[in-house]
This record gives structure tokens, C-alpha cells and sequence, in this order.
């Protein structure tokens, strides 16, 4: 039996993260967790930024991270766009040929 995740109302401007109504700071965010069938790698996904994939307990931690009023110790986990990752990727090929 699939389920589908509640809608959230759209109350943020999902560039700056304030709230579209008042420009008060946001309400709440939506996490997503996605898990590959194949390799069961996770991600965690926040407004188009991504985790890339992590295993649990680091899921785990950056759930917290992003849900924390307060600074976490480690901070979370850097989350990138796709194509912020695949630059990254591009980059780290290069300077390891160079």
C-alpha cells in the first residue's frame, strides 16, 4: 500500500526561505530521504540541495542538523545541488590528473 507524503502549503519563498506572507522566518521545511533500490544508498534532499548519498546514521545526523534550533557540534553534512555535484565531481578529476 503506497502512501503519499501530506502536502505542505507553499508559504516560503524557496530561494531566501522566508516566509512569502509576511517575509517572517520559515514555518516549516520539507526534508526528503530517498533510498536507491539497487545500492540502498541514501540522500537527504532540502530545496533542491542534496547530501549525495550517505549512509544511515549520517542521515540520521543531518536530519537533526536541518531540524535544530541550535548549531549542531558537526554542522550537518554539505548539500549541494546535482549540478553542484557534478562540478565538484569535474573538478576533483582534473586537479587528481593535473
Amino acid at each position: 500500500m503506497s502512501r503519499e507524503p501530506p502536502q505542505l502549503p507553499q508559504l516560503r519563498d524557496p530561494t531566501s526561505g522566508r516566509n512569502s506572507v509576511d517575509d517572517s522566518p520559515p514555518t516549516c521545511i520539507k526534508i526528503e530521504i530517498t533510498k536507491d533500490l539497487e545500492t540502498g544508498a541514501l540522500e537527504v534532499w532540502q530545496d533542491g540541495k542534496t547530501t549525495g548519498q550517505i549512509c544511515v546514521g549520517e542521515m540520521f545526523e543531518q536530519i537533526v542538523a536541518l531540524l535544530s534550533p541550535l548549531p549542531t557540534p558537526k554542522g550537518g553534512y554539505q548539500m549541494l545541488t546535482p549540478a553542484e555535484w557534478e562540478a565538484r565531481r569535474n573538478r576533483h578529476r582534473s586537479e587528481a590528473g593535473a
